[in-house]
C-alpha cells in the first residue's frame, strides 16, 4: 500500500513538480517504507537467533540424553 501511494505521488510531481504537499507527503511515505524494512529486518534477525538458541538447547538435551552429562541444568536462559 505505501509502494502506492508513493506511486501516486512521484505520478503527480511529474505533473506538478512544485507541489510541496505531494514533496512532503513523498518523504512521509518514504520514512515510513524505511521503517517498515527496518522492522521486518529486526524481526527476521530476532526470527533467526531464536532458531539458533533453539537448535543449541536441543542439542544440549540430545547431547545430555547420550553421554549423561547435566549440561541442560547449567544452560542460562
Amino acid at each position: 500500500m505505501l509502494a502506492e501511494a508513493r506511486e501516486y505521488c512521484l505520478k503527480g510531481l511529474q505533473f506538478d513538480p512544485n507541489n510541496e504537499d505531494l514533496k512532503k507527503l513523498d518523504r512521509q511515505i518514504g520514512l515510513k517504507i524505511s521503517e517498515k524494512e527496518k522492522h521486518e529486518a529486526e524481526a527476521s534477525k530476532a526470527v533467526a537467533e531464536t532458531k539458533v538458541w533453539s537448535l543449541f538447547v536441543l542439542f544440549c538435551y540430545v547431547f545430555d540424553i547420550c553421554f549423561g552429562c547435566m549440561v541442560v541444568d547449567d544452560l542460562v536462559y
